[in-house]
């Protein structure tokens, strides 16, 4: 995140977020955008959509993981001749003696792939979607977070927040949507 993004920021657990929901603003590029295309305008918005989570959803914890889905759809006038990227943001508390072990899976091909943590271990940067979403267009992902038996012990349920964003993949790199979400980490203590 830039100086100008940062000082403009939520901060949310231990992670930062856009202050400015509403309107797509230039996002730091983290170093890992696939095919990232030399365009200066922005090619549209999408709309960023967390499904599957209530507030009956089960707890995660380390023997039972939380899965949802992310599906990103083109907003009206929308054309993007490059990919677009997303990441996912986990935002435990701050509590550095709860800290959970949390990995970040997708499902694809019938099997559930961890996906490798980028910009320290609460970030990961999903596959790309790939150039020419148009309006009109969706992109799904099946997600789950997965806590490992080796997180710090919870004596209570805790919230955690998560959040999802899109970037189109050019120069400068453009945030195009956003999402955000929620997570019970479950009593883990005595187990």
């Amino acid at each position: 995140m830039g100086a100008a993004a940062a000082a403009a920021a939520v901060v949310t657990g231990v992670c930062a977020v856009p202050a400015a929901v509403a309107a797509p603003v230039p996002a730091a590029s983290s170093g890992s955008h696939a095919a990232v295309k030399p365009v200066s305008a922005q090619e549209g918005t999408v709309t960023d959509t967390i499904g599957g989570l209530s507030s009956a959803t089960a707890p995660l914890t380390p023997t039972r993981p939380v899965a949802f889905s992310l599906t990103v759809a083109a907003d009206r006038d929308s054309h993007f001749t490059g990919t677009l990227s997303t990441r996912i943001n986990f935002c435990p508390p701050v509590d550095p003696f709860t800290m959970p072990t949390v990995s970040l899976q997708a499902y694809e091909n019938g099997t559930w792939v961890t996906v490798p943590a980028t910009d320290g271990a609460y970030t990961w940067e999903l596959p790309a979607i790939p150039a020419g979403m148009t309006t009109g267009d969706l992109h799904t992902y099946q997600l789950r977070f997965v806590e490992a038996a080796s997180s710090a012990p919870r004596t209570g349920e805790m919230q955690a927040n998560f959040a999802a964003f899109t970037d189109q993949d050019s120069r400068p790199v453009q945030l195009v949507g956003q999402a955000y979400g929620t997570v019970t980490l479950g009593r883990t203590a005595g187990r």
